[in-house]
């Protein structure tokens, strides 16, 4: 026998579950892009604090009597960063100052890459 379908059965149906997919999908559509971007500034937020740091703890070394370098994997006294510099580092001799700096920041998850020069100058890239 056919059973008659009774009024009081609760769910919803197909074309709603649809449309919810849908509003669903089309606001990952709009929020991803956002997040994605928000996250590259960043890392490249990051990365000029690095170059900042770097440079200001670098300075803040330059005042023994020996000279001293810092390159590559080599961190001056107060450097909190967590990206490491590549390029030709920082040196100073003694009482003379800093005469070369040229470390470069980048962050693998950022686009841009910035230079720090002996004056303290950031160069963006």
């Amino acid at each position: 026998m056919i059973q008659k379908l009774q009024n009081n059965e609760k769910g919803f149906t197909l074309i709603e579950l649809m449309i919810v997919i849908a509003i669903i999908g089309i606001l990952s559509a709009i929020a991803i892009p956002n997040f994605l971007s928000y996250r590259q500034k960043g890392y490249d937020a990051k990365s000029l604090a690095d170059a900042k740091n770097w440079y200001t703890a670098c300075a803040a070394s330059a005042t023994g009597t020996t000279s001293t370098t810092f390159v590559g994997g080599a961190f001056p006294d107060g450097y909190q960063g967590t990206t490491t510099p590549t390029g030709t580092g920082f040196s100073y001799v003694g009482t003379t100052g800093i005469i070369t700096c040229t470390a470069v920041f980048t962050n693998a998850g950022g686009s841009k890459t910035y230079t720090v020069n002996n004056t303290g100058g950031i160069s963006e890239s």
